[in-house]
Order: C-alpha cells, then structure tokens, then sequence
C-alpha cells in the first residue's frame, strides 16, 4: 500500500486508456494538497484481472482546535461505520499481465514489477511453438497517482518469481522467490535500480544471488539500512546492501527468533 496526495484520478486500465498529457498533469497537481489517500495492490487468484490497483480515501481527522484545552475528558460519539465499494482505479488484464507482481512506493511513485504469466488455459497470454516466451517478464510499470498515469520504466536484468522489493537511501531493492525448479536458474535473483539524476530512468545492476534455494518471501520490513525477511518455511533472513556479502546476516526459525527475545 502507498500513501500518496490525492489529485484528479480517473479508472483506467492500462492497455485501454491513455495516460494524461503532461498539460493535463499540470493542472491535476494544484488539487494533490487537498487530502490523502492510501493506494491497494491487491492479486487477484480469480477473474479477468491479475491485479488491480484501488484508492482509499479515509475519512479526514478532527479538527484539533475542537478539543479541550485542559485535555480532560470529553464524551465523542463515534459515526456510524458506513460501508463504501472500492472502485478499481488500475486494472490489470491477466491475458497482458504476470500474476504476483510485487509493489514498491520509490520517489512518490509506485513501481510494479516481476511475477509470472498464468498459462493460456488460465486466462494467460497464448504462447506458440516458435516464440522465444518467457514466462517472468523483466517488464517495469510505473505508476504516478498525482496524474494517474503509468509508464513503461527500464527493464530489470531478468524477470523475478514471487518477488519481494524495498527501497534503501533512494535505490529499488528487488529479490526474486525461488522454489529450485528448473526456468529459476534463468533469473537474476537480485539487483538493484538507481535512478537517474534527472529521474527520468536508471539502471539496473545484478546483485550477488542469494545462498539460498526454495524460498518464498511472506513479508518484509528495513530498519536502519538493514532489510529482515520472513518467508513460508518460517525463517527470518536479514540483509544489509552495505555488508562485505548480501544476505550474509542473520538466518534463523521465526520460533528461535521468538525465544531469543
């Protein structure tokens, strides 16, 4: 989920509607400082879309010039909790899109990105005999809520499984899942964005893969530099982009990790 200005949206999918012009976007920014909203990635196991991204706008926060001055208690009634339908602001078809794409807010924006093509009989793109398909796609989407517009950004070096991304001191951490099948030997594991200067694009560089096989990330979380991972075997694994080697930390059962408090 993302946090982010709210400023004129519009649904759109991405292979349906174009992006706004950039003198449109303009005139969308000024409205951006009026309130916030919370944006939902969410995987979707069924239907015609793989993902679809929501908005949330929650409802505004009271007014601290009406509380007390004396902070002594006062009797507030809660409002009555009305029930309001996501509308999808971003929908991403399965026949075009990967399945289990992970998200990650960078620069007030939102970077999509990784996951695998569901097979034809599952809605998936068709594949024929003499095309060079892969299945994890390195493709990059961008999304800019301040004009809700998305882009195509650079292309990762290979496409990740059930991938995992962070970002630390203003670069795009991104590990690929692994589960020792025989298409994963293809996948650079791990590598990391940096942007360009003028953030129009950026660079990807391969990072040294990880010592470890069949692995799914549940979570994650970065503290001080140093991200700690939990994955489906409950093992907590902890890196750090500036140690001598990544993913050379901290390796124990989320149980240890429990008892060890």
């Amino acid at each position: 989920m993302m946090e982010q200005q709210k400023g004129e949206r519009e649904k759109l999918s991405p292979s349906r509607k174009r992006a706004k012009t950039e003198e449109e976007s303009k005139q969308a920014v000024p409205a951006a400082a009026e309130a916030k909203s919370v944006y939902l990635f969410a995987c979707h196991l069924y239907g015609p879309n793989a993902h679809v991204l929501y908005v949330v706008d929650p409802p505004p926060l009271p007014d601290p010039s009406t509380f007390l001055a004396d902070d002594s208690q006062m009797e507030i009634t809660p409002p009555e909790p009305v029930e309001r339908p996501l509308d999808p602001l971003v929908e991403f078809p399965r026949a075009e899109y990967p399945m289990e794409m992970c998200a990650v807010e960078f620069d007030s924006k939102l970077y999509i990105l990784g996951g695998e093509f569901d097979g034809p009989s599952l809605g998936g793109p068709p594949r024929f005999p003499d095309d060079d398909f892969c299945p994890f796609p390195r493709d990059v989407h961008i999304f800019d809520p301040t004009c809700s517009s998305l882009k195509v950004g650079p292309k990762m070096n290979s496409g990740k499984f059930k991938p995992s991304a962070f970002v630390v001191d203003s670069m795009i951490y991104v590990v690929s899942g692994c589960l020792a099948r025989p298409d994963d030997d293809s996948l650079v594991r791990f590598e990391v964005f940096k942007p360009d200067d003028d953030g129009t694009g950026g660079t990807w560089t391969r990072l040294e893969d990880p010592p470890f096989k069949r692995t799914l990330f549940t979570g994650h979380v970065v503290v001080d530099r140093q991200v700690f991972f939990s994955t489906l075997n409950g093992e907590f694994f902890s890196s750090s982009p500036y140690a001598d080697r990544l993913f050379a930390g901290m390796h124990v059962q989320i149980e240890e990790a429990f008892q060890m408090q």
